[in-house]
């Protein structure tokens, strides 16, 4: 019989509205068929959940001409799950969590019909997972495969809940924080390497980097060793940079923060001066959000290194020293627009003589620094450049460098017997917009607080405000 000929207009209705088996089984019919579903076959986010069969995947994409060129048009983004955990060990959990033993010893275990549906799942995940380990996530074939997207900019380093069974899932978000053991302490970093590394090689300018299990491994080696990380020799060109942090292994830590170029990078990275653990970014970054997940708070200090394209700041879990901090946003941001400070606390050594130094002194100099009555350096410059300014205006009025600032989180006083508040966000700062969260009338002390910063508004808070009884 032969084939009914449709327009392409009607083929790409057809496959808009049928299921994905459905799309697949359309693509076999012909190839006119199989040129209209391949749009919808790639997203812009290629996943690597398996080493061993998605990369492996997108190198067969590539041996095939239409889809090489759909790819390399298409894909903009790719996603590695996690797999720097270990399997084994999570099923040890499964079979002894009934049991309050210190490390989940083997014990006598019978499982239910349903506990053995849930073990046979993570039982063939670690099937994949030795698969994965024994055709391994080499630099020369990612490389190859990353050729095959060469208008790639984001990577992404995620690890989702990657099980079906509800018991399974349960288990992962109690416990898997406990399945980055030592034995796996250098998988991670080691396997971000030769990514960074492969896309070097593949000619690719990575512009996005996301990782959300950035644990402290990364950071230290065991006994307290630190490990540098430079983000500059590995992607010089990057834009975006957001971090998820989970301490691990190690409590009370520090991180020190640099802006790294040519003209600093020796002075930043001599060992005389590398007493701590450090981390450097291009100097060029724009956009920077790092998330501490802890009951301890990150102690962050930035280096007075120079960030010249920084316009977005999101730091979340942190400890700041006010001083040097404000020294920072003051001296080294001269385009800073957006900042936001969740559940974040002030450290008191720089100002330890003083018992009245709080929350309120510190927004108030962040007002008067980066926030209402400060001045971007160069706006009189571009004034002059781009317009003449009216002949009523204030050439003395200042304007705020700030467009939004976010305080949220559990925030708690410096002081001895300081007040400790509850904010709630205001903006989905994990977009790039920063777009407002709609509703939430418990929202108000928020955005009063952001008045106050960036609009010179009254100060809100008050006694009424005050959840220190609620807090142990």
């Amino acid at each position: 019989m032969a084939e009914i000929k449709l327009p392409f207009e009607v083929k790409r209705l057809i496959c808009d509205h049928v299921d994905l088996p459905t799309l697949k089984s359309l693509r076999l019919v012909s190839q006119d068929w199989a040129a209209v579903g391949i749009e919808l076959l790639l997203l812009p986010t290629f996943v690597v959940k398996s080493s061993a069969i998605d990369i492996s995947r997108l190198m067969s994409i590539g041996s095939h001409p239409a889809a090489a060129r759909q790819a390399a048009r298409t894909v903009r983004a790719i996603n590695f799950w996690s797999n720097d955990w270990d399997a084994v060990y999570l099923r040890s959990i499964v079979c002894c969590r009934h049991v309050h033993l210190r490390n989940y010893e083997v014990v006598d275990f019978v499982p239910t019909s349903d506990e053995q549906e849930a073990l046979e799942e993570l039982d063939a995940l670690i099937q994949q997972r030795n698969l994965d380990k024994m055709q391994g996530e080499s630099t020369e074939l990612l490389t190859e495969a990353l050729k095959h997207v060469p208008r790639l900019e984001t990577l992404h380093i995620s690890c989702p809940n990657p099980f079906t069974h509800p018991m399974l899932r349960k288990v992962w978000e109690e416990y898997n924080l406990e399945t980055y053991r030592q034995q796996f302490l250098f998988a991670g970093p080691n396997r971000l390497r030769n990514i960074f590394f492969a896309a070097k090689e593949a000619g690719l300018t990575i512009a996005n980097f996301q990782h959300d299990q950035f644990n402290s491994n990364f950071i230290f080696e065991d006994f307290g060793t630190a490990i540098p990380w430079r983000f500059p020799s590995h992607v010089n060109a990057l834009r975006s940079l957001n971090l998820s942090i989970n301490d691990v292994y190690h409590s009370h830590t520090s991180l020190e923060f640099a802006f790294e170029n040519e003209s600093n990078a020796e002075e930043t990275w001599s060992f005389n001066m590398y007493p701590r653990n450090r981390m450097s970014v291009p100097h060029a970054l724009e956009s920077l959000s790092i998330k501490f997940e802890s009951l301890e708070r990150l102690r962050l200090e930035f280096l007075p290194t120079p960030a010249i394209s920084l316009h977005t700041l999101s730091l979340v879990g942190i400890c700041l020293s006010p001083l040097s901090f404000l020294t920072f946003l003051t001296s080294h941001a001269p385009v800073l627009r957006r900042l936001y400070l969740g559940s974040a606390e002030l450290q008191n050594s720089h100002f330890i003589n003083d018992n009245t130094y709080d929350w309120h002194s510190f927004l108030s100099d962040l007002r008067d620094t980066i926030g209402h009555g400060s001045q971007t350096p160069d706006q009189n410059q571009t004034l002059t450049l781009t317009q003449k300014p009216k002949q009523n205006q204030d050439q003395n009025q200042k304007q705020s460098r700030l467009e939004k600032f976010q305080l949220s989180g559990v925030i708690k006083s410096p002081l001895p017997n300081g007040q400790t508040w509850m904010m709630w966000p205001i903006y989905r700062t994990s977009e790039e917009e920063w777009e407002v969260i709609p509703g939430r009338k418990a929202t108000e002390k928020t955005r009063e607080i952001e008045r106050f910063v960036v609009d010179g508004g009254e100060w809100p808070m008050g006694a009424e405000d005050d959840i220190s009884s609620l807090i142990t």
